[in-house]
Order: C-alpha cells, then structure tokens, then sequence
C-alpha cells in the first residue's frame, strides 16, 4: 500500500443492509482497516472481543453509549474512544443516529473449514461454523438485529481515561507558506498502544480553520 492516500466522503465499499462503508480492507493492507458505521437509535455495532487488535472510534456525529466489559459511558460528536487489545468485549449503542469512523489493527487467526462437518478447527478448539454473511451482511450484524438491543445499566458510569471529546486534547500549531494549521493527537490522548488518531484543520493564514481531515496511523515497533 502506498504510504497513505484520499478518500472522498461516501467513497468505500458499501455492505447491503449493514449501514457499514468499508474504507480501507485487505485490497488496501494487509496491516490494518477503516470503515464508516450508521448506527440507528436502539441498535449497536456488535458487541465483540480482541486478543491482538487495537481499535479506535471517532464519532463524527451524535449520541450514544460505549459499553466495554459491562461497563457504560456515554460519549457523543468529537469523541474518540479507545478500545485496547484483550480489554473484553466492546460495543458501540446508539441513543440517536450515530454516524462513527473505526479503526483496526488487522490480525488474522488461521482457521481450518470442514464443510460436510460444519466445523472449524481454530487453534486447539473445534467450533461449530456458519456462513460469514447473509444476503450480503455479516453474519454477526444480523444475530445481533435478531437479538435486539443490549441490556444497558442506567445511569452510564463515569468516562474512561480511554474516551476523549476533541475539546479536551491540547492542540498545536503548524503551517507551511501561507497555510495555517492544528493538529489534536486524539490516540495518544485516548491511550492508544498499538494505533494513532490525529484530527487536524487546516486555513490559509488569516482565516478561520475550514478543512479537517482525520488522519489513521499505525505505530510500527
């Protein structure tokens, strides 16, 4: 992959059914993904663990409830949130319409298919397998629809060091020319390990901010 490229807004590929555009898959890199999720009021994301990959969220607008491990937060447009690697399961609840970027470490486990069995060997365990999609959804989006939405602790508890609102990160100040610029590192402020988010804006010199761009990174060890 080309050290970094554009994408328009609405440009992806566009899951049926999901309210999911993926942004950046395996035909982009090997090392990690990006998608853009339309969540409606009453459902959520997925509910779903990793043991290896990091994933962020920044939520481009609306209201919701971050839920990690049985624990609520509510968080709302300008948050980033930081789901670490082998923290439990997360999920994101929309209180109304939630439109979020996400963002991934890409780590794939090998898993042996035995199709007249309807097994799966992964790892040591044998588990039984399913279709990975229907009608062309993920196949978990559609057991979680059919679940309905998850069981929520009322109130939301306190936030987590690992949610931030862009408000709350210092900015800095950079530029070249006659273009004036700032820049929130929103990962690190989150406590991001394994991935960085930056939000930047961006003006000629004497005008208001106008452009913002989001910018993903991967930090290599």
């Amino acid at each position: 992959m080309a050290d970094g490229f554009v994408l328009p807004p609405g440009a992806g590929h566009r899951i049926g059914g999901a309210g999911m555009t993926l942004k950046v898959g395996a035909q982009q890199s090997g090392k990690w993904s990006a998608f853009e999720a339309e969540v409606a009021p009453g459902f959520d994301v997925g509910a779903h663990r990793h043991a290896e990959a990091e994933e962020i969220f920044y939520i481009l607008a609306g209201r919701g409830i971050s839920w990690q491990a049985g624990s609520t937060a509510e968080v709302r447009t300008g948050d980033c949130i930081v789901y670490q690697a082998g923290h439990g399961a997360h999920t994101l609840h929309a209180r109304e319409p939630l439109d979020v970027l996400a963002f991934g470490t890409r780590h794939s486990d090998e898993a042996l298919g035995f199709p007249r069995l309807g097994l799966s060997r992964v790892g040591r365990r044998a588990v039984e397998s399913a279709p990975g999609a229907l009608d062309g959804v993920p196949i978990q989006l559609v057991r979680e629809s059919e679940l309905g939405p998850p069981e929520l602790p009322e109130p939301p508890g306190e936030r987590p060091a690992t949610i931030v609102n862009l408000d709350q990160v210092e900015r800095s100040h950079f530029g070249r020319g006659g273009v004036s610029a700032q820049r929130r590192n929103l990962g690190r402020a989150a406590g991001s390990q394994r991935t960085g988010l930056k939000h930047s804006r961006s003006s000629p010199v004497g005008a208001p901010p106008q452009r913002t761009a989001t910018r993903w990174r991967r930090r290599f060890s």
